[in-house]
Formats: C-alpha cells, structure tokens, sequence
C-alpha cells in the first residue's frame, strides 16, 4: 500500500526587483489554497513589522496608497479572486504583495529585518487592519503566515522620536504645574485640567506610533505625572530653566501645545492671580513663536476662557505688557490691542466670545486711564471765572467714565 502524499502548505518568498530606478520588494505565494477559501473572493492582506521586541511595532508608509483606512500603518492588499475544488492550487508563484522600500518608515533607523504578515481573508467581509492587528470574524480569515526579508535603510524611527516627543510633552507638563501652583494652591480643578492633558497626550501617542506599546502606555504617562508633581512638593521647579529647555527641543507646534495648555491651568480657577499672569508672560516672551503667532494662540484662547474682570496690574500682565516698559510704551500698545479688540467685536460670534472681547475692551480702557498723562492745570482768568474743559467722548462700547484712546 503506498504511502499517503501530504499536500504541501501555501509557501512565501520574497524577491527585490529594480521597477523606474526604485528597489520593490515583492511577495509572491504558491501552493493549495485552504479549503474554506474556495468560492470566496480571496484577498491577500500584508503587514509588516520590525522583528525587534517580537514583532510589536508596525512599519508605517509615507504613501496613502500604502496605509491602512484608519492609520498611517503599511498595509498591501491584492485580490486574487475566486476558486474552487477543479483549481485550487496556485502553481505558480503568484504576486500577493509589491513593497516600495522608499514608503517604509519604521520604529528604528537603518539596516532591520521585516516581517511580514501575511493574510487570506475574504475580500467581500468587512475586514481592515489597526496598526498592522487584523480585525476581522474568525470565518473571514482563511489563512495566515509570515515571510521575514532585509530592508538595507529605514529613514526614520519612530520609537526614538516617541522618546523625544514624551521629553517635550514633560517639559511642557512642567511649565504648567509652575503656572498653576505659582498662586500657592494646587487644587482639584487645576488637578482636572493637567488629567485633561494627559488624557489628550496618550490617545495622541496611540494614533502617533510613538513605540509604546497598549500596557506600558498609560503607566509611562502616569510616571511622568508623578515626577512632575514630586518636583513641585519639593519645590524644585524652574520655570525659567524649563522655558530654555524648551527653546532647544520644541518646534513651533510644542511651543503653540504649551501656551495653550498654561493660559488653560492659569484660568482654571476663576480670577488669574498676578504671579501666575506674570509667569505666563515671561514663557511667552522666551517661546521660539512669531508675535503674530503669539496673538492669535492668546487671543483665541481668551475669547475660549470664563474671563472675569481684572484689575489694570492684572490686565498689563494678561496682554503680556511689562509693567516696567516706559508709560509711552504702554500707552502705545494699550492703543494697538484697543484698536484689534474693537475692530473685530463685531465679527466674534454672539455669546461668551463676544462677552470677552467687550470685557477685553473694557479692561484696556481702564488700564489706558491709569496710564494716561495727568491733566494740565487748569487756569483761572480771574478770580470769578475758571476755564472749563469739555469732558472727552466716551470710548466705543465703554461707559463715559473711560478715557479716549484715540
């Protein structure tokens, strides 16, 4: 009685070809499909991988033709269509993947072994990939194997600038713990608004491929939370060395995230205190940010926030003017922050943005009044008579107790 053959499983390899001067990668199969594949309309779905910490970091693609729907993760999908019981072997090898290396980024740089993920899945099921994960029902799924190969140059590693990235986003965490205790009082609401950070932080990091993976993600964040506040018990933050840190590790964007993310915790608590307005303004004026910049990320944030009523100290410090500045200074530029405030109000959308530019506006006329010229003395013509002064124009939507700006 001769010996039963055994069918041998799908094989994988992979060939490099040169196509228009670039290196491809290409993935090729042979041999009898699965039984449950057969009159299905069969899809080849590939992710790959860097073999380093057992495969768990996904290559991305610089190319949309080559990402998944939801991420920038690679993912290659190739239909090779339908069969049956009368041909299901693929004699040949058959094309089930084309790879331009030049697309590949990957969570470390230079000369890494891939592997790739190779699926069989029904190609009229809803079945897509999450960073290089199938997500899929079990009868969707025919097939998996993978194939490993040598991809000589990755340009970028993702894994080191997550690294980077999570040292910027501790540096800016920081700055605004400084901001929020520099009234003396760390409570549960600016407690609310650091967690709100945090949270915004990790699911950016998810979407981000910053190399963490799914466990080790939410204990590294709460780690550097709890270095940040065990430096402010110790008291052993300084804001003016974190703002020069920043300086030579942030871009514009970090620098727009962290202005945004102090000028929140400064108004957490209602009515800013002078010292954390006072602090804000020396981290802006040490931020890489253009003055234009500068404006629009203060001035939305503003119109954002609960404004209260301030004093003219409080407003000074608000529009980042430097009480020491000479008056004229002063006055010049409690006239240019007039003149933007009260040529927009009317184009700022009804409610508590409108609200704030008027409170804004009303604010820089009182801080103007204190800083105006005193009046010259009056001079009597006899003693029956006293020169009289006609009082001046109300401002624009300000009570005629206000001095006139212009």
């Amino acid at each position: 009685m001769p010996k039963t053959r055994k069918t041998p499983p799908l094989q994988l390899r992979v060939k490099t070809v040169m196509f228009q001067g670039s290196k491809i990668i290409k993935i090729d199969m042979k041999g009898v499909l699965p039984p449950t594949s057969l009159d299905h309309n069969i899809e080849c779905q590939v992710s790959l991988f860097d073999s380093a910490d057992r495969g768990v970091h996904p290559l991305l693609s610089v190319e949309k033709t080559f990402q998944e729907m939801l991420s920038a993760a690679f993912e290659s999908r190739i239909q090779i269509g339908y069969y049956d019981d009368s041909s299901k072997r693929l004699h040949q090898w058959t094309p089930i993947a084309v790879i331009p290396e030049e697309v590949l980024a990957g969570p470390f740089t230079g000369k890494r072994t891939i592997v790739a993920a190779v699926r069989l899945v029904d190609a009229d099921a809803d079945v897509f990939a999450q960073g290089g994960d199938l997500i899929c029902d079990d009868p969707a799924l025919f097939w998996e194997g993978q194939v490993t190969f040598v991809c000589n140059k990755i340009p970028f590693g993702y894994v080191k600038f997550g690294k980077a990235r999570r040292r910027i986003e501790s540096i800016i965490l920081k700055l605004g713990l400084a901001v929020a205790i520099a009234d003396g009082i760390y409570d549960s609401v600016d407690e609310e608004t650091v967690n709100h950070q945090l949270t915004a932080w990790i699911e950016n990091s998810m979407s981000n491929y910053d190399g963490l993976t799914q466990k080790k993600r939410l204990p590294t964040y709460k780690s550097m939370l709890n270095r940040a506040l065990k430096k402010v018990r110790e008291n052993d933050l300084d804001p003016h060395e974190l703002a020069r840190s920043l300086r030579r590790k942030a871009g514009p964007p970090q620098w727009i995230e962290a202005l945004h993310f102090c000028y929140k915790v400064m108004s957490a608590n209602g009515i800013p205190d002078l010292n954390q307005l006072r602090l804000l303004r020396l981290i802006v004026m040490k931020s890489i940010l253009e003055d234009k910049i500068i404006d629009k990320v203060k001035d939305q944030t503003l119109l954002d926030l609960n404004l209260p009523d301030m004093v003219p100290d409080h407003v000074l410090e608000l529009l980042c003017i430097d009480p020491q500045w000479p008056k004229d200074r002063i006055r010049n530029f409690l006239r240019h922050e007039y003149k933007k405030w009260n040529g927009r109000l009317n184009t700022i959308p009804e409610g508590m943005p409108r609200q704030n530019a008027q409170k804004i506006l009303n604010m820089i006329g009182k801080a103007y009044k204190q800083y105006s010229l005193p009046k010259p003395p009056q001079i009597k013509k006899d003693s029956k008579q006293v020169a009289t002064k006609k009082p001046p124009a109300p401002l624009p939507h300000e009570d005629p107790n206000q001095l006139e700006l212009f």
